[in-house]
């Protein structure tokens, strides 16, 4: 047993040093200076000299990407990357407040009435997110440089919506199906119509699970790179594509800028999951007992 036991923890802090090691990585870059970032050596695992330069880079340029600045080749961004975290935010919180709604009446419609089919329909949801996402790219690069699309606010929430909204149904519909169907019957002799009683019944039951939802929806939509990298140009570019740019564009790479926009590129998933955190846990585990 003890044999077990030591194992175990070996094995736990070489799972906790590999998920903590980038992060102190990117930590340590952003403090040093340029010189520093790029000088090979033991030295590489600490900060000799304490700099805020990659900072500065990233956050302090008075360029604001709205004007039009571009991509500078060697001496760092010409812009302030914070402009690039507002519109992830943008595109993420737009496709929350589309796919939620859409997903919650879609669940529910598939959880409560049984149609001609719906098993098909349901599962052909489930395929479009199961495909890869290379091959749609070109329809809907075709499609949005015909509407006019490409570099905008509305083509990146539809697109994050059309990739997230099958994942949402399956997430809610699980939820949907452990409410009592009673409950419906319950409310329509106490009056309530369709929208009162998911305003006062089914959402205040399946919150976790629109919670869980949500969490999906940030992870996927922060993370995505591909639609952003083919149908954006700068106006709409979200983080992911721009910290790319930063590495693909310079002529010398700015390893304490990366380090510092890299850093910041986590703490808006971290924010989102401690607030969350409470329904999460109840998403997860609703169900479990009944």
């Amino acid at each position: 047993m003890d044999k077990i036991k030591i194992v175990t923890h070996i094995f736990t802090l070489f799972v906790v040093i590999s998920i903590l090691l980038p992060v102190y990585w990117m930590l340590i870059l952003s403090f040093k200076s340029i010189v520093e970032a790029t000088t090979p050596g033991p030295g590489i695992f600490w900060v000799k000299h304490f700099s805020l330069e990659g900072w500065k880079l990233a956050f302090a340029n008075p360029m604001a990407a709205t004007s039009g600045a571009t991509y500078s080749s060697s001496a760092g961004a010409s812009y302030n990357f914070l402009t690039f975290i507002g519109n992830s935010l943008i595109i993420i919180l737009g496709g929350m407040a589309v796919n939620v709604p859409l997903g919650l009446l879609a669940a529910y419609a598939f959880s409560r009435y049984k149609f001609k089919g719906d098993n098909h329909i349901f599962f052909w949801f489930l395929t479009n997110r199961m495909a890869p996402a290379a091959s749609f790219l070109l329809p809907y690069y075709h499609m949005y440089s015909i509407l006019n699309l490409i570099d905008t606010y509305q083509g990146m929430i539809l697109v994050h919506t059309v990739f997230n909204l099958p994942l949402t149904i399956w997430v809610l519909k699980g939820f949907i199906d452990d409410v009592p169907q009673e409950l419906d019957e319950a409310a329509s002799v106490d009056g309530y119509g369709l929208m009162g009683f998911f305003r006062h019944v089914l959402i205040p039951m399946v919150l976790p699970g629109i919670a869980v939802a949500c969490l999906f929806i940030f992870i996927f939509s922060w993370n995505e790179f591909l639609f952003a990298q083919f149908l954006t140009h700068f106006r709409a570019t979200p983080l992911t594509y721009a910290i790319y740019r930063l590495i693909d564009v310079c002529t010398m790479i700015m390893w304490h800028e990366v380090g510092a926009v890299t850093l910041v590129s986590w703490i808006p998933a971290a924010i989102f999951v401690v607030f969350m955190r409470k329904y999460i846990t109840r998403g997860f585990m609703f169900g479990a007992v009944k």
